[in-house]
């Protein structure tokens, strides 16, 4: 397993000149998708550490949303590390709240560039938020194997929005293509941070939720996807897209054109809170 983390951000502006040439073949499109994150200093490690969820199987698979990992290390063993995937909870979920079969994490970085699949188990065997029951956040301890893919470091999760974070850029990951057939590809959209602040919104399938909000258009497979801001030193994983999410206060369609973010200190809370107790259990079992 080969993993990077987010911390190597590219600080410098890439110089060549980009342009961008329609082609039918995806390799030219990644490409170009490659050209364009390295000039808007966009870190490659955001696309390597976001993949897939998806439900059913052959040509009944579809993707539910996306997960990323999350690297905490050991308090109590010194260069050891726990890695979790992250996704909103809704994602593992049916429309009526039942939790969805056959789920796989699906990667697009296996031997010789091929995609691959692991079986992810059900909602009920995640781990949620230990200070907020409804946040609509799950997490699970998973490092697939013979696959390539990065990680965001724990020091790299803001926790906490404020209004300095307002107007800042960010991005976030999405999907550009999910047949059934190909390995996923990924890729980058650019928007400012619109509220910074979390204000009252809801998300369907997981009801009222305290959200910051981005400049963005939405789908339903773009839940659970990593947004990142860049701060005065580093890139910071600033939440997770809530897509098809609404602004309680807005009145009109005043929230169009913004997307919804679970801020990024639920997802610090809770990854904490998981490599705490995984710690506790090695110590006890004597490991």
């Amino acid at each position: 397993m080969i993993r990077y983390t987010i911390e190597n951000a590219i600080n410098q502006r890439c110089l060549m000149k980009r342009r961008f040439v329609a082609a039918a073949l995806t390799a030219a499109i990644v490409m170009g998708l490659e050209l364009r994150a390295w000039g808007q200093n966009v870190t490659p490690e955001s696309l390597g550490s976001s993949d897939l969820i998806m439900t059913g199987a052959g040509e009944d698979r579809r993707a539910t949303g996306i997960g990323f990992f999350v690297e905490v290390p050991s308090q109590r063993f010194k260069g050891q590390s726990f890695v979790y995937l992250v996704t909103a909870r809704h994602v593992l979920l049916d429309g009526t709240g039942k939790p969805l079969g056959q789920m796989s994490f699906v990667i697009g970085r296996g031997k010789g560039g091929a995609a691959v699949s692991s079986t992810l188990p059900p909602a009920e065997q995640w781990f949620y938020d230990p200070h907020d029951r409804y946040a609509d956040l799950a997490a699970l301890p998973f490092s697939p194997k013979g696959v390539e893919f990065t990680t965001v470091p724990i020091k790299s999760v803001l926790e906490g929005s404020g209004a300095e974070n307002l107007g800042a850029d960010a991005y976030y990951v999405a999907l550009l293509s999910d047949a059934a057939d190909s390995a996923p590809v990924m890729t980058v959209h650019f928007g400012r941070v619109s509220v910074a602040d979390p204000v009252a919104g809801s998300v369907p399938g997981a009801g009222s939720q305290r959200l910051c909000f981005l400049e963005g258009l939405s789908a339903p497979q773009l839940s659970g996807s990593p947004v990142y801001i860049r701060g005065a030193d580093r890139i910071w994983l600033w939440g997770l897209i809530e897509a098809k999410s609404s602004m309680e206060a807005a009145q009109g369609g005043g929230a169009s054109g913004m997307i919804g973010v679970l801020p990024a200190e639920k997802i610090a809370e809770t990854v904490k809170a998981m490599a705490a107790a995984q710690d506790r259990r090695r110590t006890g079992a004597g490991l």
